[in-house]
This record gives C-alpha cells, structure tokens and sequence, in this order.
C-alpha cells in the first residue's frame, strides 16, 4: 500500500511539473526576442515579396541606338528574365537569371557573366533602374528608366 501512496506522489508530481513547463514554454514562444522581427512583420514582408513578382516592361534610354524595350520577369521562385530589344538594331538580349533579393526596397538581380548586378527602386507598380552605384539616376533623362508592372 506504502509503495502505491508513493507511485502515486511521484506521478502526480511529475504531471503537475510537466503542465506547469507547458505552460512555461507557450509563454516564452510567444515573446519576442529583441532585435528580431515579429510573425507580423515576417508575413507582411513575405506578401509584400509576393507582390513584387511579375512582368515589368518599358523602354529604357540607350546611347547607341533609340531605346531599348525591356521586359523582366521575376518568378516567385526567385529567378526572372530580362528581355532587351534594341531600337533600330537586329540586336537582342535575353538574360536568365537564378536569383533575385529584395533588401530596404532594393531590388537586386544577381550577376551573370561577371557583369555587375542590375538593381532597381521599388516604387508602387514599378521599378526604377539605379546607376552602377546603386543610387537613383538624375538628370533630364531620369524619368525613361523605369519599368511599370504589367
């Protein structure tokens, strides 16, 4: 009898300390840990991404020619194409990229061929091309490069 009182006691105890760590650890896995983004800002940033993929077209300055009609696709599985056909030319260029990244409203097409990176703004419906440098370009002619979504 003695020896079913403490079987009894031990069990009870661990049942009570096993519910009391539950309830612990749902508590802890709904605090956030500082510096890191909520579930919240995860799927905003998530729908925003999905919103982003898409066919993108305009016709882009060129100092050689009279422009140059661009596509880009960017898939949800992070790849895309580019489509570039020159004014007045028989030229064309087709690029298919693996990789696309979207940091602070940066879109950057990973490089290929050792070329440098294509990175664009992200404005509404469309995609404003940056310099080599990265920053928006100026001038009288600013306004030509942009892509708007189709």
């Amino acid at each position: 009898m003695k020896s079913k009182l403490i079987i009894l006691t031990v069990f009870s105890s661990l049942l009570f300390v096993s519910c009391g760590n539950h309830s612990k650890n749902e508590s802890n896995n709904n605090t956030e840990m500082p510096g890191t983004p909520g579930l919240a800002a995860v799927v905003e940033a998530a729908e925003s991404l999905s919103g982003i993929s898409g066919t993108y077209t305009g016709n882009l300055p060129c100092t050689d020619c009279d422009g140059i009609k661009t596509t880009l696709i960017l898939n949800d599985d992070k790849s895309y194409e580019i489509d570039e056909q020159y004014a007045g030319r028989k030229e064309t260029n087709k690029t298919i990229g693996t990789h696309w990244t979207v940091t602070d409203s940066i879109l950057t097409l990973d490089s290929l061929k050792g070329m440098r990176p294509h990175r664009y703004k992200i404005e509404d419906e469309s995609l404003v091309q940056l310099d080599m440098n990265g920053e928006k370009i100026t001038g009288p002619i600013a306004d030509k490069f942009i892509l708007k979504k189709q």
